[in-house]
């Protein structure tokens, strides 16, 4: 049976490997911010969704530093506050993972409702953010979303898929393909994060229930 100074010693591992992947979701969520994709696929969802990785990040530093202040006293005050922070910052991540999966899954199989979703958000970026979606069709090579804009027949139909500041790009074929390419890598690059952050949180979570009980454990007997 581990001891209470093997629980405190493994808690205080949990913990800087909770700083460590504190510090990689931060690290995704200022990836993500600055992606082309997530630029072209418009700018609500752009700036929400990575600072909104990036403030999970910020709440797993702080829990981590609670759970190393929690494992050196023991108070059960402090083990209580870090237990209750980790399983709100463990639920958020399963659930994101779950609702990533699901999604990503759907786009993959050209579920139509995210492809006409996808083909919205391009339309509004070749609108409102012209020069980005230039960028993103240099990145990659290509042109306007389902098919090269070239081979639009419909004026009003060029317009709505394809930048008029990057005419050279025209020729090259539709972005449908690699933007949901990309779309998918991102989505399964922060599910992985999430998946193996929440693994490590609920290791964290039963070291700390555990100390928890024996703290009071050692204090029933001590009385």
């Amino acid at each position: 049976m581990c001891s209470r100074g093997c629980m405190r010693g493994s808690l205080i591992v949990a913990n800087v490997l909770f700083l460590a992947f504190g510090a990689v979701i931060i690290g995704v969520g200022v990836y993500a911010l600055t992606s082309h994709t997530l630029n072209v696929l418009g700018t609500e969802l752009a700036e929400r969704a990575p600072i909104a990785y990036i403030v999970m990040g910020g709440v797993l530093v702080v829990g981590s530093l609670l759970g190393i202040i929690s494992a050196k006293t023991t108070g059960k005050c402090w083990l209580f506050l870090y237990s209750i922070l980790m399983f709100c910052v463990f639920a958020v991540l399963v659930g994101v993972s779950i609702f990533i999966f699901v999604i990503g899954g759907k786009i993959k199989v050209d579920d139509s409702y995210w492809v006409n979703k996808i083909s919205d958000l391009w339309q509004t970026a070749v609108r409102e953010s012209a020069s980005v979606v230039c960028e993103f069709m240099n990145t990659f090579q290509c042109s306007g979303f389902w098919q090269s804009c070239n081979s639009y027949t419909s004026a009003s139909e060029q317009a709505a898929n394809c930048p008029t500041s990057c005419t050279d790009l025209w020729d090259k074929p539709g972005c449908y393909a690699e933007a949901k390419d990309e779309i998918i890598l991102r989505f399964n690059v922060v599910a992985s994060v999430s998946i193996v952050c929440s693994f490590v949180i609920g290791i964290g979570l039963i070291f700390a229930i555990a100390l928890c009980g024996y703290s009071r454990k050692e204090r029933k007997n001590y009385v």
